[in-house]
């Protein structure tokens, strides 16, 4: 075989490869990014409105609130079609034998990634349970744990983890039953909260339910 027509194999080689190589770079920031900066936990109490459905209604109990914050990159022309965020939140009250595990999966769309935006995503622990298994109405921070495993578009991104108890060893969120009560969909989003109509444009647009 000449050297010519070596070199001519070469060159197609070469433009095939980078040809092929190419569009994956450019897929790849489109798919995006996300990183999680930050995490706050706070108690809450129901909010209370002008409006009453009930006049003997009062405002009496105190939910519990997880927020983190994070930053978005890449996507499509500065824009992500949709964020997941993956939770696990393990919580050991005094008054149950084993702990419980909540496991909830929130999904925003239309996510901008403009240099310098940060976005926030939450979620609430309803009153009842706090007051049915920790006889209060407060949770004491040394007994919780927080997983978040973040997706963008579906491709998986970030994870975050948190453990104020000391007892919490190992990949605790990948623990199934009978080890600890699986309480799915336990965590609720904010529109599932009297909370819904509260700094609106501080959070993410949630997926529509179909």
């Amino acid at each position: 075989m000449t050297t010519t027509r070596l070199l001519s194999y070469a060159a197609c080689f070469a433009l095939v490869v980078s040809f092929c190589c190419a569009p994956a770079s450019g897929q790849a920031k489109k798919r995006g990014a996300l990183r999680i900066t930050d995490l706050d936990l706070q108690h809450k109490d129901s909010p209370e409105f002008q409006a009453m459905s009930n006049p003997r209604a009062t405002r009496e109990y105190r939910w519990y609130q997880i927020t983190v914050e994070y930053e978005a990159r890449g996507g499509d022309r500065g824009w992500l079609d949709e964020v997941e965020l993956e939770w696990s939140v393990i919580l050991s009250p005094k008054s149950s034998s084993k702990p419980f595990l909540l496991k909830r999966t929130v999904t925003y769309v239309d996510v901008e990634t403009a240099k310098g935006a940060t976005h926030h995503a939450v979620v609430y622990l309803r009153p009842a349970f706090i007051r049915r298994y920790y006889g209060t109405d407060r949770i004491n921070k040394n007994d919780i744990g927080i997983y978040v495993r973040t997706k963008v578009n579906g491709e998986s991104s970030d994870t975050y983890r948190e453990a104020k108890s000391k007892d919490l060893r190992g990949t605790w969120w990948e623990a199934r039953e009978p080890r600890v009560h699986i309480r799915e969909n336990e965590l609720m989003t904010r529109d599932e909260t009297p909370f819904a109509p509260l700094d609106y444009d501080f959070y993410e647009h949630l997926k529509p339910r179909r």
